[in-house]
């Protein structure tokens, strides 16, 4: 933790308190005055900052036992600052209220199998998955979860999709850095 106002420590480690055996699948954020952590063991906990310790109920949809869930990377709400939308290696899309309690508003059976990558512009929510002829970036809607587009990107997508402002970024292994909108429209691209 990083925090300017300190006169000392002004980087400390702060130890999380998580269950035994797990780690994070997919990179933290903060939210809902917490970090929010997304675990292996398909549970969604909400983590203190300042001392490490779980905030209120985690998050845990059916998951069968030693099963191991890789979840895309978290979005908050471009709407509400108090939902996350976020998928996972069983083909399901959620959106989530985060507070004292983590639960579930709604949720989708996907027929894509999102690769990590995640991203919000707009009404919204991208994320990268497999396809048949290389990986695809498909798009949902923030609020009803309906898929909104899809677009085969035609190499597999190596970086992002990450929010730029309106638009994301995304890169692709061929070496080339695109900018989509939120309906998955490329708005220009460029070797890197």
């Amino acid at each position: 933790v990083f925090d300017p106002s300190r006169e000392r420590e002004k980087l400390r480690l702060v130890t999380t308190l998580i269950p035994n055996g797990s780690k994070n699948s997919a990179d933290a954020t903060i939210m809902s005055g917490g970090v929010l952590m997304p675990l292996d063991i398909g549970r969604i906990v909400l983590m203190n900052w300042e001392s490490g310790m779980q905030l209120g109920s985690p998050f845990q949809p059916p998951t069968k036992p030693g099963e191991k869930v890789t979840w895309t990377q978290p979005v908050v709400s471009p709407a509400d600052p108090g939902q996350l939308l976020i998928g996972d290696s069983r083909s399901k899309l959620y959106r989530l209220r985060v507070g004292e309690q983590i639960r579930e508003l709604s949720s989708v059976t996907v027929p894509h199998k999102f690769t990590g990558g995640a991203s919000a512009a707009g009404g919204s929510w991208l994320a990268a998955a497999t396809g048949a002829a290389g990986d695809i970036l498909v798009t949902y809607s923030t609020t009803t979860l309906e898929e909104t587009g899809k677009r085969t990107m035609g190499s597999p997508i190596v970086f992002g999709p990450v929010t730029a402002g309106e638009f994301v970024l995304l890169q692709t292994a061929d070496g080339r850095l695109h900018r989509v909108n939120e309906s998955a429209d490329i708005v220009w691209s460029m070797d890197i």
